[in-house]
């Protein structure tokens, strides 16, 4: 996790996609609530602009980076 936070900080300060929105459970192919909901709140600690819409924000950045 300390991993993936690092590269969080580095896409978000470099405003890149967010390419850790992809990295899923390996059983059931999601991502968890918590997951989500942790990725929004840290990116908009860090400052990226997420919006009020948590669902909207993964669904931007998956887009983001799928086509990255």
């Amino acid at each position: 996790m300390e991993v993936l936070d690092v590269l969080n900080r580095y896409l978000v300060a470099e405003g890149l996609p967010l390419h850790t929105i992809l990295v899923v459970n390996g059983a059931t192919r999601t991502l968890r609530k918590k997951a989500i909901e942790s990725l929004y709140f840290r990116c908009r600690a860090l400052g990226r602009e997420v919006g009020p819409d948590v669902d909207a924000f993964v669904e931007r950045e998956r887009s983001r980076a799928l086509l990255n």
